[in-house]
């Protein structure tokens, strides 16, 4: 080759050289990007040219990049993908390097990762529980597990219930999300199953695309019927004066499970015998019973009126009335005359109030001390009327009485015998 060849062959190759070391990197302006936490992010480097010669771009990213989890689509396309978690929150660099047979070039990522609100969740312990009907108030403890409110445990959290068959309770179910306890109350005599739906709900918000509740999960009451002893209700004991008059006493049988028959029997303790025993008579009525009886006016004492009731699962309920009847101590009126001429007017010695005093004694004599007339318990069966024992009228006159009240007060004085 002569020296004219040889230079214009060497000028070619340089001209082709400095073309290649003047080539610009393939990136254009790259903004700052915002990724969510927990969302797939997905970004394509934008190219403004290609290496010569028909060659490619082959790419990497830094190594810290890789270590968060940050990937190339390929060696041979620009796109990053990354599902940024919990802990990447914040601001990120990711490099990312083009290289040719000209040279290596790079560019800077910045992402701002913006917390999401993901979903809380939990798990129930025990999905079917049992009671009686009887138990009350109940608390189950660490009755919610693995609670989880999708941020590290900084968000409050609330379980929101509902029941089916509401009239099994005096206090719904309740899931406290601090102490993980259940708590309901039972209401009385109620027995059946309720289903719970319950789900757990942060304060999270759903910015984003954020999710600040969790999967809707259930469990089961089954309350299981107790049979019951039936329920005697009436007013409490009963208290009256001597010169009152008592003729009934009612009260009800109630079966709290309503499903039951339900017998009554009573029995009547009388020991002062201040009631008519041929009175007594027991009468079944719409709301409920009523005992028919008479007292005996001018009576005191106490008896007492036992009552058992008794249902078909062989459950009793004993109760019993106390009745008091109280003596009144009201003085006696004493008239000072009367007249047994047989007119129907004032023919007999009327005392007023006296049958008041069950245990009075009456007594009647002349002015020279004769007894004339005697009883006891003076009432209105037995009065005086002005005849003498064994003999016919009394002369007219003063005559003298004593009478003893039994309470240790005794009255004495006269009363005139007219014709």
């Amino acid at each position: 080759m002569n020296n004219k060849m040889h230079w214009l062959f060497t000028a070619i190759i340089t001209i082709q050289a400095l073309a290649g070391w003047g080539q610009s990197s393939p990136f254009g302006e790259v903004p700052e990007q915002e990724a969510f936490e927990g969302r797939k992010f997905e970004y394509e480097f934008e190219l403004l040219n290609s290496p010569p010669n028909g060659e490619q771009w082959l790419f990497r990213l830094d190594m810290q990049s890789l270590e968060k989890g940050i990937v190339l689509q390929s060696m041979t396309s620009p796109v990053i993908n990354w599902s940024p978690g919990e802990e990447d929150n914040g601001i990120h660099e990711v490099t990312v390097f083009a290289s040719s047979s000209i040279g290596d070039f790079e560019s800077s990522l910045r992402i701002r990762v913006v917390e999401v609100n993901s979903a809380p969740s939990f798990t129930i312990s025990k999905k079917i529980l049992e009671q009686l009907e009887d138990d009350g108030s109940v608390v189950y403890e660490n009755f919610v597990m693995d609670l989880f409110d999708g941020d590290q445990g900084l968000q409050k959290m609330e379980f929101i219930l509902s029941a089916t068959n509401l009239e099994m309770f005096a206090q719904e179910p309740f899931i406290d999300a601090e102490t993980r306890q259940l708590r309901f109350e039972l209401a009385p005599n109620q027995n059946g199953i309720s289903e719970i739906m319950v789900y757990l709900k942060d304060n999270g918000g759903t910015d984003h695309g954020g999710i600040d509740f969790s999967a809707t999960d259930k469990f089961f009451i089954n309350v299981i019927p107790v049979n019951d002893p039936p329920q005697i209700k009436h007013d409490g004991d009963i208290e009256i004066y001597a010169n009152e008059n008592l003729d009934e006493i009612k009260f009800s049988v109630i079966d709290p499970d309503k499903d039951d028959e339900v017998s009554l029997v009573f029995d009547f303790i009388d020991e002062n015998e201040i009631i008519y025993p041929e009175s007594i008579e027991l009468e079944k009525q719409e709301d409920g019973y009523v005992i028919w009886l008479e007292n005996k006016h001018g009576k005191s004492g106490q008896a007492v009126l036992k009552l058992l009731a008794s249902d078909g699962g062989f459950e009793n309920a004993q109760d019993s009335i106390v009745i008091s009847i109280l003596p009144i101590e009201i003085d006696p009126d004493i008239p000072t005359m009367f007249t047994p001429n047989d007119d129907g007017v004032n023919d007999d010695w009327e005392i007023h109030n006296l049958d008041a005093y069950e245990n009075n004694e009456v007594s009647v004599y002349t002015r020279h001390g004769k007894l004339v007339f005697h009883t006891k318990y003076y009432n209105i069966e037995n009065r005086w009327n002005g005849k003498g024992q064994n003999t016919g009228l009394v002369s007219e006159g003063v005559h003298v009485y004593k009478i003893d009240l039994g309470n240790g007060t005794v009255l004495e004085g006269s009363v005139l015998v007219k014709k």
